[in-house]
């Protein structure tokens, strides 16, 4: 009764207690606690502090001491309960002391995943000869992922900007520690680095599969182990893995093996795994698929206002309310098949879609449809009810279910002409605003690979790969798995495809922002994840142009705004347009000497449509695609006030000048194709528009040198060129 009452007298004046104790107080209480940090900024600002007792998680907010906390620290900390997505933590903090430094940490609780709860919220955890589920190849942050011990599954969390990030996802039975931690109803082991990560297998992948040489005959596989093994795989065209095993005698850390196809857009399951001894890695079922026999014809399509000046020769479509029309058109012509996703879909204002669909659907194509469960639909109302019909569930935030955000159609997949096959796809809803009003594409690929793989994505949501839908099998969401393939040879273009939340896509859009030297363009909806923001930002400072038009800032995080404004010298900006600026695309390296690359589909830039919500993206690298978009850019962003800098112009037939050589480091030629000297300014600049150098000269017929200054650093330029006959622009690359 003594020990009860002096409890409770700490707990009510606030004074020193167990952080049992504390979590015992509940929400609201004034707590004063000590315990051992567990972890530093690996996870963010928050602290987890354990002692003998219990953990509980701190929040420092900005400016705290416990913000530069580390292992080992063991803290005094004194703040308010408070509940945070139900995980209980100490926010906000009135008082902190640091009390000694390289404390033993305390020893982890051994436990199955299934047997995280709140008990041992906040503390130290470990999985013994855990797996993951259907994993990725790599690592993503702010990403979940499923791990099973004799059939008991948990989840693990990677924070964002932890040092496991980009690694290799074990493929084997590893032992997994971390903090146990919640989301809602969902209890987190949040492991720390790669130490927390220990591979029980003595062999392991250190280098994630690689597939090159696509072709319509076959490709070549790649990987690595930590030490010597075999190389070899279980195969088939089904994930029976039917066709068996192929494998090479010979040992070795780096592995490569050449799959042979019987035909083209041939699809492949495979297991690849390496022995050394009596111990293997092995990779889970990847899916893979030859190149096709298609045309690989690529069209884009948007609904507002391009502007052809900046084409490089082949100029931007408008298709001025009638992207309706448009997709009418593909379903009369459809032959077979047609599998239909949309989020939102109303006929007002709209062509009748639904008509056309129950006309194909009458003439024998198997027409099937997804749509999303919490939009308007309306224009399902009147689809032929022998129609296949898969509706997503209500999204809801606490149990990590989002909304069914796609918009992809595929057409004939597996029609015996490879010309047949097309996919669908872009920003657009089938809605009067976005049709009619709201900036928006479609881009349509003809590809029977990429058509096959679209049609894998669609089976897993509809749950069947027949004419009607099995709601006991269909996923949405976080419970989808990574179960298509990824990389294409399309009409000789380098293309990728991205399924969300499965596939980790808001790793995949940080690695082609990283990819860019010297120029980036967005237009996206909005953008609420920091640390994309930090990205730009560090590419402007680097020198390379970079513009980004949203929506509104108000839809945007407040760090990103706050990122944005202060480092893109006004080259962040709203639409100032009317209706919603619902684009969701990037330009990458329009300007640069590699390969150009387009970003493009329904994927917002949030954490929602990374981890919740079923989106897909495509990556197209190619010039003449990524120009096609930079035309509607060019009209999007200057049209919202934003300065676009120098266009984007190419060396035209009937010139007046040329350069060489170019990339050039020191002298520059410019060959004056006229017959009579001219007086010319000259004007270098950067594609950011700053002006780096100018002067005034003579230029004769011929060649005409041209000193460069030596403090003008590498990267793309604008060289200008201003007569009394015109100005010419032309692009130089100083190395």
């Amino acid at each position: 009764m003594t020990i009860l009452l002096f409890s409770a007298l700490c707990m009510t004046a606030g004074g020193q207690m167990s952080i049992e104790e504390a979590r015992n107080a509940g929400a609201g209480a004034k707590v004063t606690v000590t315990g051992v940090v567990l972890n530093g900024p690996e996870l963010g600002i928050i602290r987890y502090i354990q002692d003998s007792t219990a953990a509980i998680a701190v929040y420092p907010g900005s400016g705290s001491v416990a913000l530069n906390a580390v292992r080992g620290d063991r803290i005094t900390v004194s703040g308010t309960n408070k509940i945070f997505s139900q995980l209980l933590e100490i926010d906000v903090l009135t008082n902190v002391e640091v009390l000694s430094s390289g404390n033993e940490l305390p020893k982890p609780v051994e436990i199955t995943p299934d047997q995280m709860n709140p008990d041992l919220e906040g503390q130290l955890v470990r999985f013994r000869d855990a797996s993951f589920v259907n994993p990725p190849a790599s690592f993503a942050g702010d990403a979940n992922y499923t791990v099973s011990y004799q059939g008991k599954q948990g989840q693990v969390r990677i924070y964002r900007d932890s040092p496991i990030v980009g690694t290799v996802i074990p493929t084997g039975p590893v032992n997994i520690t971390g903090i146990c931690s919640r989301f809602y109803e969902t209890f987190q082991m949040l492991p720390r680095d790669l130490d927390d990560l220990k591979q029980t297998s003595p062999i392991f992948f250190t280098a994630a599969p690689k597939v090159s040489e696509l072709s319509q005959t076959g490709f070549r596989l790649d990987w690595e182990t930590n030490i010597k093994g075999s190389t070899e795989i279980l195969y088939g065209n089904t994930p029976e893995l039917e066709k068996g095993h192929m494998s090479f005698v010979s040992d070795s850390i780096e592995h490569s093996l050449n799959l042979t196809a019987d035909h083209p857009s041939e699809l492949f399951y495979v297991k690849l795994f390496s022995v050394n001894g009596p111990d293997t890695a092995m990779t889970g079922p990847k899916v893979y698929i030859t190149e096709s026999a298609s045309s690989g014809d690529m069209k884009a399509y948007f609904n507002r206002e391009v502007d052809n000046s900046v084409s490089t020769g082949v100029d931007a479509l408008r298709v001025y309310r009638a992207l309706d029309d448009t997709v009418i058109h593909y379903i009369d012509r459809a032959k077979e098949t047609i599998d239909f996703t949309i989020y939102n879909f109303n006929l007002v204002e709209v062509s009748d879609i639904t008509a056309a669909l129950n006309a194909a659907h009458d003439r024998g194509v198997r027409v099937r449809v997804v749509h999303d469960g919490n939009a308007n639909n309306s224009g399902f109302d009147n689809l032929d009810p022998a129609i296949g019909v898969m509706v997503s569930p209500l999204s809801n935030y606490e149990q990590n279910i989002g909304i069914m955000h796609n918009k992809f159609i595929i057409f004939d997949a597996d029609d015996s002409d490879p010309d047949v096959p097309v996919v669908w796809t872009g920003s657009t809803n089938f809605t009067d605003s976005q049709v009619n009003t709201d900036a928006n594409s479609v881009i349509i690929v003809q590809d029977q690979s990429l058509a096959r793989a679209y049609t894998l994505e669609f089976n897993e949501m509809f749950g069947s790969d027949g004419a009607q839908p099995d709601p006991g099998k269909s996923r949405f969401g976080a419970s989808k798995t990574d179960n298509t393939p990824h990389e294409f040879l399309i009409g000789g273009r380098q293309v990728e495809c991205w399924f969300s939340p499965s596939d980790n896509v808001h790793a995949k859009l940080k690695e082609t922002l990283e990819m860019a030297t010297t120029d980036i363009s967005v237009a996206t909806m909005l953008i609420t994840k920091s640390d994309i923001s930090y990205i730009l930002r560090d590419k402007h400072d680097a020198g390379l142009a970079v513009r980004v038009l949203v929506n509104s800032k108000a839809n945007c995080g407040p760090t990103v705004v706050d990122v944005l404004n202060s480092s893109l010298d006004g080259m962040f900006i709203e639409s100032t347009e009317s209706g919603i600026m619902h684009h969701k695309y990037m330009l990458i390296d329009r300007n640069g000497v590699q390969e150009p690359v387009l970003w493009v589909g329904s994927h917002n830039w949030s954490t929602a449509a990374d981890e919740r919500n079923d989106e897909n993206t495509l990556v197209v690298h190619d010039a003449t695609m990524v120009n096609l978009y930079y035309q509607e850019f060019y009209k999007r962003f200057s049209a919202s006030g934003g300065p676009v800098g120098i266009p984007n112009t190419e060396t035209k037939d009937g010139s007046l000048f040329r350069v060489f050589p170019n990339p050039v480091r020191d002298e520059l030629r410019i060959i004056c194709n006229g017959s009579a000297p001219l007086h010319a300014g000259i004007s270098l600049y950067n594609l950011n528009g700053q002006l780096m150098y100018s002067d005034e000269t003579l230029l004769s017929p011929g060649p005409n040198a041209m000193p460069l200054p030596s403090t003008l650093p590498a990267g793309m330029y604008i060289l200008q060129i201003r007569t009394g006959q015109g100005v010419e622009t032309l692009r130089l690359m100083i190395r």
